[in-house]
């Protein structure tokens, strides 16, 4: 059976960010090696009824120091975490020729855990969890929410994407299309405006009705179904202003 994999990225371009936790210094790239705040992917198909699949992940991050600091002064990294990324495929509509569905992520990152020493960390956490049993584990920092509404309608040697991307502000977001070869179609590329104070105050809620841009993109297909690429494709470019 023919799959492709979505991918949806958040992606600090500055080498680093809210107060001197490092970021991923790059644009927006379909390469898999490459860092990014938040991973989500969703694997889909055209058969009718197949099911959606979705993880997530993240690089890690950090604390590095500001970067204008940074360019004076070699200054180390102090800890390391690699957040939680929570992905959750909603609003699935499979039919003939055409799947549909909602692809959110979220992920943080714990302060405390890269500022503190892990025995610190830790018994704020048992605290947290003898107060509030059931609570969320505490980060002191809020997550990057991320929505897409994505949509592949097929049509003979041909493949329609169509989506809207929803959430956070910040930081910047790419979004494409793997074949089965690894074929990339970039899909959508939002660059933020903000750098150094934007998780500070822009990442608080979810932000689920602030749009960040829509897409659409047609593609033909290789009698296998992979891409037909016979140019270099480019992005949908949203420079938030």
């Amino acid at each position: 059976m023919v799959e492709y994999a979505l991918y949806v990225r958040r992606y600090a371009p500055f080498l680093s960010f809210g107060g001197g936790f490092d970021g991923d210094g790059r644009g927006f790239s379909t390469s898999l090696t490459v860092t990014s705040r938040t991973v989500g992917v969703a694997t889909f198909g055209p058969n009718p009824g197949a099911k959606i699949s979705g993880v997530g992940h993240s690089s890690g991050s950090s604390w590095v120091g500001p970067w204008e600091l940074r360019k004076s002064f070699p200054l180390g990294s102090i800890g390391r975490h690699v957040s939680e990324v929570r992905v959750t495929v909603s609003n699935v509509d499979s039919g003939s020729g055409k799947i549909a569905f909602t692809l959110y992520t979220e992920g943080n990152l714990p302060f405390k855990d890269i500022l503190l020493h892990k025995k610190v960390a830790d018994v704020v956490d048992k605290i947290g969890k003898a107060v509030r049993p059931n609570a969320p584990r505490p980060q002191l920092t809020p997550d990057i929410d991320t929505f897409v509404d994505f949509s592949a309608t097929f049509g003979g040697n041909r493949i329609v994407f169509t989506g809207l991307v929803r959430g956070d502000g910040f930081p910047n977001a790419e979004v494409f299309v793997l074949d089965a070869t690894s074929n990339p179609v970039p899909l959508f590329d939002y660059r933020t405006r903000s750098n150094e104070a934007g998780p500070l105050h822009r990442l608080f809620g979810a932000h689920a009705q602030n749009r960040l841009g829509t897409f659409t993109r047609q593609i033909d297909l290789n009698p296998d179904g992979s891409f037909k690429l016979t140019a270099v494709q480019s992005p949908v470019v949203v420079q938030e202003i």
